[in-house]
């Protein structure tokens, strides 16, 4: 969980940029797999969040 830091939101940013770019192209499928990327990224960006605040809140 350490190995995430405040940085790695970049990661999903540049998914999501990536995402729009191409659905301006007229890259929809390739867009809608970045979409996803974005949102599975920022989920699991969400929940090692969830899990620090609890884990110091709980000691």
């Amino acid at each position: 969980m350490k190995a995430f830091t405040p940085a790695a939101g970049t990661a999903v940013m540049a998914a999501g940029i990536l995402s729009v770019g191409l659905d301006l192209t007229g890259y929809t499928a390739l867009s809608v797999i970045a979409l996803v990327l974005a949102c599975v990224l920022w989920a699991a960006f969400a929940m090692t969040f969830a899990v620090r605040l609890l884990s110091v809140r709980c000691s």
